[in-house]
C-alpha cells in the first residue's frame, strides 16, 4: 500500500533536525521550497500518466518538505529568540497578557506571560532606561506562597527582578533553561504573595481556548468538594493531566510500577472518552453519524481541556481521523492517521519533535498498533487477559531505549501493574468523570460517586504502592546514545518484517538448511567481537571522578574501570526553607543516570548535613555495602542518628584513622591521611582526609578539614602529593594553609561550593592558589567536575563554563 503521508513525515522530520543542527540563512530555505514546489507543480503538469513521472513528483514533494521542515524550525526558533534578554538581572516594570492556563502546584503557581509594554527598568546605578519598548518574548511569573490568582488572558502589570535561568549543573541533568526557550520563555520572575502583580484588564483570547479551562476549573472545583485533598489531586491529573498537586510518592509508586504513562492524558483517555460517547449514544437510540459527531465534539473539547500537549493532540488527530472513516466506510490505515498527526503537530511546533511527550506518545502507539498482533500466543491464553499484556509488553518494547534515555530505569513489574492498575484507573475515569459533570448540575449523586471513585483509587494507589516496593522494582539504566538508540529501532524494524513477512521466513529457513555450519561459525564469531569488545571496554583502564554539583555540600563519585563505585560524601541542604532535598532531587537522579545501583563503599568525611543529609535518600533505592567513617563520627548528633539508620539496615560500618589503607581492587588504594586521634576541636578537623591513589595518579578528598589538621599532615613528612585537590570547607580562609598546598603541590583545585553566606569561596584561598599557579574548577561556576585518568595522565572537564584541561 502506497503511504505518501509517511514518507512526507519522514523528510519533514529529517528537514526539522537538519534545522535545529545548523543555522542556515531562512531566505534561502524558503527559495528552495518554492522551487521545488515549483518544479512539482511543472512536472505535474507536463505529466502524460507516466509512472516514472509520478514518482519523479513525489521526489519534488519530500524535497521541499525536507526543505520545509528545516524552513520551519528555523523560523520558530527565531520567533521564540526574543528580544527582552538583555532585561536580566534588573528590577522592570512591565505590561503582559497570561496566554496559558496557570499551573497550579502545592506550593506556587507559575504564569506564562508574554510581554507587551517595557514600561520602564532599572539600571545597577539607579538610573531608569527603556521606556515605552515594546519587546517580543515571554517573562514566567511565579507566585510562591497564597497570593492573587490570575487566568488565561488576564492583562497584567508585572514589577521586579527578571532573572535567567541557570544550565544544568550535572551531567544529564534536566536542562530547565532549554525546556523554557523552546517553549519562548527567557526570563523567570519569582514574587513572594503575588508582591508587585495586578491585574489591569483582559488581553486577546482564544474564546473555544476559555471556555474549555473555565469548564475544566468548575469540574476541578467539583472534585475537590467531594474527595479528600490526596485523591482529588491524583483525580485532576488523571483526567486532565495537571500532576502540579499530586504527592511526590504517588508520582514516584506510578513511575516505579510502570503506570506513570496514566497521568499523561493520551490516547487511552480519549479512547476512553470517544468510546463512552457512542456507547452512550447507541444505548439512547442516536444514529451512528449523530454519535459520531458528538464523540469527535467531546474528545476535541477534552483535548483542549487536558492542555492539547503532543500526546492528546496525537490521539485526537487519529480518533477523528479513524471516526471519518467510519463514516465514509473505507478502510482506516494507522500508518497514514500516525503521520498526518505528526505532519499537523509538527508543523504547528516543529519543535515539539524534542520533547519526550511527543516521542514516547508515538513510539507507544506505534507499538501497541504494530508489535502487539504480532503476540497472537499470549492473546490466545485468555482473550481479555492476553490481549493487555499483548498491548503491555508491544507498548515497553517500542518506548524502552527513550525511557530509559531520559528517565534512566526501567520498572521489572510494569506487567501485572498494567492488567491490575489500568483497569482500575478506567474505572475512576467513569466514575470520576461522571461524577464531575453531574456536580454542575446536582451534587448529592456526584458526591457519592466521587467517594465510590475514591474507594477504587485508593486501591490502585495501595497496588502500585506494594508493586513499587519490592525489591529491584526497577533497576537503574545508564542513558543509552543516539547510536544505540537508533541500532535498537533498526533490529526492531528488521525483527517485524521477519515475523510478518513470510516470504523472508521461507528463505530464512532455506539459507539456515543450505548453510548451517557456516551460519553457526559466523554467530559465534560475533558473538566472541562482542565479548572481547564489552572485555575491553570493561578493562580500558580509565578511573572516573566527578565532583558532583549539590550546591553548597561534598559529594564525590568514584567509579573504578571494573565498574565498583565509591561515593565519597552526599550533600545535603541544612534548614532549607522549601523542604528541598538533595538526596532526592540532585544526588539520586545523578546516580541512576550513571546506571549505579549499588555502591560498594560509601565514605563520610564527618557529620555535618551539608556533607551526609543526602546519605538517607540512598537507603532503600541503592544497595550500600559498606560505609567508611572516622571514628569520631558518632560523637556528633547527627553522626549518631545516621548510624544508627545504616545499623538497622544492616549495612557494614568500618572506622579508619590516619595512617590507614583501604583497598579497593583494580591497583586503587585509599590513603587515610588524617585524623590522628580526635583534635577536640570541631567536625571539621576530625574530617577523613583521603589520598586516592590510582597507578601513578593522585587525587585527594580533604572534606571541611582546616588548619590544625592541614597543618600536621605537611608537618609529618609523609608524602602527600597529588595531582588534583579537593579544596577544604568550600574554599573557607580557615582552611588554608600554603605549607599544606606546597607539599601536596596540586596541578589543579576542586572547589565544591554553592550559593552561601558565607564568604566561600575566600577571596583568600583563591589568591593564595593563583600565586601558586594552581588552576581552579568551581562546582557553582563550571558545574560538575569530571577527572578521567588512566593511572598516568589525566583529564578534567566540567559540564558548564570551560570545556577541557588534559595533561
Amino acid at each position: 500500500m502506497s503511504r505518501p503521508l509517511v514518507l512526507m513525515l519522514i523528510f519533514y522530520t529529517s528537514g526539522i533536525i537538519i534545522g535545529y543542527l545548523l543555522h542556515l540563512p531562512a531566505y534561502l530555505l524558503l527559495c528552495g521550497v518554492l522551487l521545488a514546489a515549483a518544479g512539482a507543480a511543472v512536472k505535474r503538469f507536463a505529466a502524460k500518466a507516466e509512472i516514472a513521472a509520478k514518482g519523479n513528483i513525489r521526489l519534488y514533494f519530500y524535497a521541499a518538505a525536507l526543505l520545509c521542515g528545516i524552513f520551519m524550525c528555523r523560523l520558530e526558533l527565531y520567533v521564540l529568540e526574543g528580544s527582552i534578554d538583555f532585561l536580566a538581572g534588573r528590577y522592570t516594570v512591565f505590561t503582559g497578557t497570561v496566554i496559558t492556563e496557570p499551573d497550579r502546584r502545592v506550593d506556587r503557581t507559575d504564569y506564562v506571560v508574554k510581554t507587551e509594554m517595557i514600561e520602564y527598568s532599572i539600571h545597577s546605578d539607579g538610573t531608569r532606561a527603556v521606556t515605552g519598548f515594546r519587546p517580543r518574548g515571554r517573562v514566567l511569573v511565579t507566585i510562591k506562597g497564597p497570593g492573587p490568582e490570575f487566568g488565561y488572558g488576564d492583562r497584567l502589570q508585572v514589577a521586579g527582578v527578571l532573572q535567567k535561568t541557570e544550565d544544568p549543573g550535572n551531567p544529564g541533568e534536566f536542562n530547565y533553561k532549554k525546556y523554557l526557550e523552546d517553549r519562548g520563555i527567557r526570563l523567570v520572575l519569582k514574587s513572594r504573595n503575588g508582591a508587585g502583580l495586578s491585574k489591569i484588564g483582559t488581553g486577546t483570547v482564544n474564546p473555544l481556548v476559555k471556555f474549555s479551562i473555565g469548564l475544566k476549573g468548575k469540574l476541578v472545583s467539583v472534585i475537590n468538594k467531594n474527595m479528600p485533598e490526596k485523591q482529588a489531586a491524583l483525580m485532576e491529573g488523571i483526567l486532565f493531566g495537571s500532576t502540579g498537586r499530586i504527592n511526590p510518592e504517588i508520582k514516584e509508586d506510578m513511575a516505579l510500577a510502570g503506570v506513570a504513562h496514566i497521568l499523561s492524558v493520551s490516547g487511552y483517555h480519549v479512547g476512553l472518552v470517544a468510546g463512552f460517547i457512542i456507547l452512550a449514544g447507541n444505548t439512547l437510540g442516536l444514529r451512528k453519524p449523530v454519535c459520531d459527531a458528538l464523540a469527535a465534539a467531546t474528545t476535541g473539547l477534552y483535548a483542549l481541556m487536558a492542555g492539547a500537549g503532543p500526546a492528546v493532540t496525537r490521539a485526537l488527530i487519529m480518533a477523528w481521523v479513524l471516526l471519518l472513516v467510519r463514516y465514509v466506510r473505507q478502510e482506516y490505515d494507522w500508518p497514514s492517521s500516525m503521520s498526518l498527526a505528526g505532519l499537523i503537530i509538527l508543523i504547528t511546533n516543529p519543535l515539539a519533535l524534542f520533547e519526550p511527550g511527543f516521542q514516547l506518545s508515538f513510539l507507544a502507539a506505534w507499538g501497541i498498533l504494530c508489535l502487539a498482533p504480532l503476540f497472537k500466543r499470549l492473546n490466545r491464553i485468555l482473550p481479555p487477559l492476553g490481549q493487555a499484556s499483548s498491548v503491555a509488553f508491544a507498548a515497553q518494547i517500542a518506548v524502552f531505549p527513550v525511557t530509559a534515555y531520559y528517565f534512566n530505569y526501567f520498572s521489572l513489574f510494569f506487567l501485572p501493574a498494567n492488567l491490575i492498575i489500568v483497569p482500575l484507573i478506567s474505572i475512576v475515569m467513569l466514575l470520576g468523570g461522571i461524577a464531575a459533570i453531574l456536580g454542575l448540575f446536582w451534587n448529592p449523586p456526584a458526591e457519592i460517586l466521587s467517594i465510590s471513585a475514591a474507594a477504587v483509587l485508593d486501591v490502585a494507589l495501595l497496588a502500585a504502592g506494594v508493586l513499587a516496593g519490592l525489591p529491584f522494582a526497577a533497576i537503574n539504566l545508564r542513558p543509552p546514545g543516539i547510536i544505540k538508540i537508533t541500532c535498537y529501532y533498526l533490529t526492531l524494524g528488521l525483527l517485524i518484517e521477519f515475523f510478518r513477512n513470510y516470504e523472508l521466513r521461507i528463505r530464512a529457513k532455506r539459507l539456515w538448511y543450505l548453510n548451517r555450519s557456516a551460519l553457526v561459525l559466523a554467530a559465534l564469531g560475533v558473538l566472541v567481537v562482542l565479548l572481547w569488545g564489552g572485555m575491553a571496554y570493561s578493562k580500558s583502564g580509565i578511573l572516573e571522578v566527578t565532583f558532583i554539583d549539590v550546591g553548597q555540600g561534598d559529594a564525590a563519585l568514584v567509579q573504578s574501570p571494573g565498574g565498583r563505585n565509591l561515593l565519597i560524601d552526599t550533600g545535603g541542604f541544612p534548614d532549607s526553607p522549601t523542604g528541598f532535598d538533595v538526596g532526592k532531587q540532585i544526588l539520586l537522579p545523578f546516580l541512576n543516570r550513571k546506571g549505579v545501583n549499588d555502591i560498594d563503599i560509601l565514605v563520610l568525611t564527618h557529620p555535618h548535613l551539608d556533607h551526609i543529609q543526602g546519605a538517607s535518600a540512598l537507603l532503600g533505592k541503592i544497595k550500600i555495602k559498606a560505609i567508611v567513617v572516622a571514628p569520631q563520627f558518632a560523637q556528633y548528633a547527627e553522626g549518631v542518628e545516621l548510624k544508627q539508620k545504616l545499623i538497622e539496615r544492616n549495612i557494614e560500618i568500618r572506622e579508619v584513622s590516619g595512617g590507614e589503607n583501604i583497598y579497593f581492587g583494580e591497583d586503587i588504594i585509599l590513603e587515610v591521611l588524617s585524623p590522628n586521634g580526635s583534635t577536640a576541636v570541631n567536625a571539621n578537623d576530625d574530617s577523613l582526609v583521603i589520598r586516592l591513589g590510582y597507578r601513578d595518579f593522585r587525587i585527594m578528598f580533604t572534606g571541611d578539614a582546616e588548619t590544625v589538621p592541614l597543618e600536621a599532615i605537611s608537618a609529618s613528612g609523609q608524602d602527600c602529593g597529588a595531582e588534583i585537590v579537593k579544596i577544604p570547607h568550600h574554599g573557607s580562609g580557615n582552611a588554608w594553609t600554603e605549607d599544606f598546598f606546597r607539599a601536596a603541590d596540586p596541578e589543579i583545585a576542586v572547589i565544591s561550593v554553592g550559593q552561601n553566606l558565607f564568604g566561600h569561596p575566600s577571596p583568600k584561598v583563591l589568591e593564595g592558589l593563583k600565586q601558586m599557579n594552581i588552576r581552579v574548577v568551581r562546582t557553582d561556576r563550571d558545574g560538575a567536575v569530571t577527572v578521567r585518568s588512566d593511572g598516568y595522565g589525566y583529564k578534567v572537564t566540567t559540564t558548564k563554563g570551560m570545556n577541557r584541561i588534559g595533561y
